[in-house]
């Protein structure tokens, strides 16, 4: 039997251990308006529903148990055109940005060893060539999604190296480059504060279309997970009744931790994010409190709402960053 709107909206709200005063409140509307609707003798008006899906964490397809599948266009190509057609195409999904990025690395490294035998002077030695490579592609072209100093800096200093180790770089930075990577750092993290600054004085996440979501349902008996995300966006919901430890690691990109589908926390919940180059943001439910510990270089953490008076659980989150940013947010 098919869910209705009223039994979702009264599931995600059991979901994120709010009362129907609770979430009146943040809609602006009335206790009794909510109990209408979760006992289906009402439906909230069409212009809350894109708000109530983002305080739930969804959105607006599945508060309304709309499930799409993913349609691919078929391509009718006629008899006689089957052996004339001669042409190219490029496909670049989002979701095989870094694959564009790991095959240009590659290519171009395979380039400048095979140029270094034929050019004087020319130095290219595999390990030399091949990190600094990564570092001048992967800026590149994660700035097609958007522009960063963070972005820039890196395929920045990646055309640096990569041209001192070639031998082809005849100014020295010497002590400039430590400097250099501050003002970038510097750069990239007073930008990303500025413009996630909402009119309304509150913080924001604002996630892409290209994100992609990963469910997790952790084992009953252990509740354990583990996300990595290298390269890329994404968004990884952990489902699980009982949570006792997990890890995640981000390497230049931007990562969505979700706990909004952890039921309760074991004694010594434990966590362990790991950013490099990219930022992190963990989704934590006002009923658990998070207790933060941060370490590593030239890296930040925020945290954005407070939990309740008298959490359920604690969970403890060990930090680690380096040129990147860590963000706990309670919903």
């Amino acid at each position: 039997m098919e869910q209705t709107l009223g039994k979702r909206i009264m599931e995600n709200r059991k979901r994120l251990g709010w009362t129907q005063d609770r979430l009146a409140e943040q809609m602006g509307v009335s206790a009794q308006a909510v109990s209408k609707w979760e006992n289906d003798q009402s439906c909230p008006d069409i212009s809350l529903l894109p708000k109530l899906a983002e305080l739930f964490g969804i959105t607006v397809d599945e508060l309304l148990g709309h499930k799409s599948a993913k349609v691919y266009e078929a391509e009718v190509v006629r008899e006689d055109e089957k052996d004339d057609d001669k042409g190219i195409t490029f496909n670049w999904e989002g979701g095989k940005t870094w694959s564009v990025a790991a095959g240009l690395t590659v290519l171009l490294t395979a380039a400048l060893m095979i140029a270094a035998n034929f050019v004087t002077n020319l130095h290219a030695p595999f390990w030399g060539t091949l990190w600094p490579a990564a570092m001048l592609v992967g800026g590149l072209v994660y700035m097609a999604d958007g522009f960063s100093f963070l972005k820039l800096g890196v395929a920045v200093m990646g055309c640096y190296f990569l041209l001192d180790h070639l031998g082809l770089f005849a100014v020295d930075l010497g002590n400039l480059v430590f400097p250099v990577l501050l003002v970038i750092l510097g750069l990239s993290l007073l930008a990303d504060a500025l413009k996630k600054k909402q009119k309304r004085g509150k913080w924001q996440v604002q996630g892409r279309s290209s994100k992609e979501k990963k469910s997790f349902t952790c084992s009953e008996q252990e509740g354990i997970f583990q996300a990595e995300n290298s390269f890329g966006e994404q968004t990884f919901l952990v489902t699980v009744s009982k949570l006792n430890r997990g890890r995640a690691e981000v390497n230049f990109g931007d990562s969505i931790v979700d706990l909004t589908g952890v039921d309760s926390v074991g004694e010594n919940c434990r966590l362990e994010a790991d950013v490099s180059f990219g930022e992190m943001t963990v989704r934590c439910p006002r009923r658990f409190r998070m207790v933060c510990n941060n370490s590593g270089s030239f890296g930040g953490m925020e945290c954005r709402g407070n939990p309740d008076e008298e959490p359920q659980g604690v969970i403890t989150l060990d930090g680690s960053t380096s040129f990147g940013s860590l963000v706990i947010e309670y919903i």
